[in-house]
């Protein structure tokens, strides 16, 4: 992808006529490139991104455009070309990493603790590192319960949290059917955990055969028709 601002153009003209003030730095080399990579990826870029630049050669220290941007979007390595106001042509290669912000424990969180807002902390990370499982928002994520250890820092993956579990393994249960306006019950063994409203395997101490049902309590679950 390249993109070629007329900036480039109006700072050829203005160094080469003589007597003509030469125009202020209008940003630094890592601005230009951000806003040049930010256009070539703007059909890729989700609310919220912003582009980290990162030289690998060296820059010169006054320059009022760059041009030929090319952008490798897979891995975001660039090379562009600067004019300095001497008007000279400086290349550069370097990447530009596009970073999106989501909450990340702030501390370690063990299996079983409950998250609060006091335990997440906002930090961007390059978006190869972010998969589509990754949690983004706080409101989200706030009274769920970590079902594996949660590593500061780190993305929270959907699955690695939950609903608070109130129904353990291998507690005892009351397994109720309900058809109108009868209801049928019966002892149970869970052999699962579970949150409220979720499904889980029961074994019916009765018929000694596994069921599925809803959690309703910790002491009750419903099998629903």
């Amino acid at each position: 992808m390249r993109v070629q601002p007329l900036l480039l153009i109006l700072g050829f003209l203005l160094a080469g006529l003589p007597g003509q003030p030469r125009p202020a730095v209008a940003a630094t080399p890592e601005m230009l490139v951000a806003e040049a990579a930010e256009e070539a990826l703007a059909a890729t870029l989700e609310a919220g991104s912003e582009i980290s630049v990162h030289f690998m050669s060296q820059l010169p220290t006054q320059v009022i455009g760059l041009s030929n941007f090319a952008l490798d979007p897979r891995n975001g390595r660039f090379r562009a070309d600067f004019l300095t106001d001497e008007g000279m042509v400086e290349p550069a290669v370097g990447l530009a990493i596009v970073e999106v912000s989501l909450p990340v424990p702030a501390r370690r969180l063990d299996p079983g603790e409950i998250i609060s807002e006091e335990d997440l902390v906002s930090m961007r990370l390059p978006r190869v590192q972010v998969n589509s499982l990754a949690l983004r928002e706080v409101d989200k994520l706030v009274g769920l319960q970590a079902r594996r250890a949660l590593a500061p820092g780190r993305p929270i993956q959907e699955h690695a949290v939950g609903r608070p579990i109130v129904a353990k393994r291998g507690e005892t249960v009351n397994i109720v059917l309900r058809e109108g306006a009868i209801a049928i019950s019966a002892p149970g063994r869970l052999l699962e955990d579970g949150a409220m409203g979720e499904l889980v395997r029961v074994m019916n101490g009765i018929s000694n055969r596994t069921v599925q049902a809803y959690v309703v309590n910790a002491e009750t679950v419903e099998i629903r028709l």
